[in-house]
């Protein structure tokens, strides 16, 4: 905890901080004109805590307006962050070339005024078109064939949700859509794999409710993420079980005798190392591929070990989002070096990454849209 109060400090601090400094440059504040947007960087800085704070004591209905503002300055401080640092980069190598090519470099120099309200215009335009993006859910379908799907099965339908983060930002009119585009899609099986919902649980019961409508012929099955785990693992277990959901921790299920559903607890869960949590996954597999058939394994994280491959044939997985907000997305890859959809690994293994239904912090995704996903699973000959 408190190696994620340190980087939070850090990174979230300095982008305060960065923006403090271009106001200055641009107009010069001082004296009693500092202080409202030092009160307003300072409270919307400690935003998250407080919204954290307030959701732990049970203060839902209180806390939504402010979680809204302070989760949207954090996506509209990230992007102005991206666009103020590029065009900064831009005017440096304008003026590198401009000596280089013997030009006057003031040519091209541009006010600070000018470059401090370009970023804040083009920021506030990409916010408000991800918070619009982030509501129009995407349907990816994927044909998977694998040889361990028997011939006679014409096409075995899987619809994967991942990454709800259902809480105080959530939207009711949102997931009744959700709700209704995966029943559209009749799928025979649904599975979640993790983050469905987010760091408080109390107070969740009417999307519970509403997750019950899901339907599914083969029933619903879902995993922990490290959402579940933050929220008290318990009461998330409470929360699958009242929305209609099987939960698999470190768990194997069949619901077709040709296939086996291997569901693990997030890695991260007791502090685990991934080597640890790896011990733990392999002899889950190898129980499921001595049954035959299919094997799905279903694992929040994209983490693949290389222990485990050729033990499944296809890993569902979540919470990368594909950065969310683009171009978080290149510091996300440092981390989990995958690419958002299907993957084919070694040993006939396959490996889909959900870019996320919901979105978590930012009510807003930018060139990272939010995706349910139709999964067909066909025989193919070996």
């Amino acid at each position: 905890m408190l190696g994620f109060f340190t980087v939070y400090l850090l990174l979230y601090g300095g982008l305060h901080l960065h923006f403090f400094l271009k106001v200055q440059s641009a107009f010069q504040l001082h004296g009693l004109v500092l202080l409202p947007l030092l009160l307003w960087l300072v409270v919307m800085f400690l935003a998250p805590m407080v919204v954290w704070r307030l959701e732990s004591i049970g203060l839902h209905s209180l806390v939504k307006p402010f979680a809204f503002i302070g989760y949207s300055w954090m996506g509209f401080l990230f992007l102005f962050f991206c666009i103020a640092v590029s065009l900064d980069l831009a005017q440096m190598l304008l003026k590198g070339a401009a000596i280089l090519l013997s030009f006057a470099p003031a040519a091209f120099l541009v006010s600070a005024k000018s470059l401090f309200f370009s970023s804040l215009i083009a920021a506030l335009v990409t916010s408000g078109w991800g918070m619009v993006a982030a509501r129009v859910i995407h349907v990816e379908q994927v044909a998977v064939a694998l040889p361990t799907v028997p011939a006679e099965e014409g096409g075995y339908r899987i619809v994967q949700i991942s990454d709800l983060h259902l809480g105080v930002m959530t939207n009711r009119k949102w997931l009744d859509e959700v709700i209704a585009r995966v029943n559209g899609l009749k799928p025979d099986l649904i599975v979640a794999t993790g983050d469905i919902v987010d760091s408080h649980v109390d107070g969740s019961r009417e999307f519970a409710e509403a997750m019950q409508r899901l339907q599914a012929r083969d029933g619903k099955y879902a995993i922990p993420g490290n959402h579940e785990q933050y929220a008290g693992i318990e009461r998330s277990l409470h929360f699958f079980s009242e929305a209609g959901f099987v939960p698999l921790r470190d768990e194997l299920a069949q619901p077709q005798p040709w296939l086996t559903l291997v569901g693990v607890d997030d890695r991260d869960r007791h502090n685990s190392s991934a080597s640890a949590r790896t011990e733990q996954e392999l002899p889950l597999l190898q129980r499921a591929r001595v049954r035959g058939g299919a094997v799905l394994l279903l694992k929040h994280q994209p983490v693949v070990a290389a222990t485990s491959l050729g033990l499944f044939d296809l890993q569902l997985s979540g919470h990368v989002h594909q950065g969310q907000i683009y171009p978080f997305r290149y510091l996300t890859h440092l981390i989990y070096p995958v690419v958002s959809g299907l993957s084919a690994m070694e040993k006939g293994s396959y490996l889909y990454v959900n870019r996320g239904t919901g979105t978590w912090g930012p009510p807003m995704r930018v060139l990272a849209p939010p995706e349910i996903t139709l999964l067909e699973l066909r025989h193919a000959q070996r």
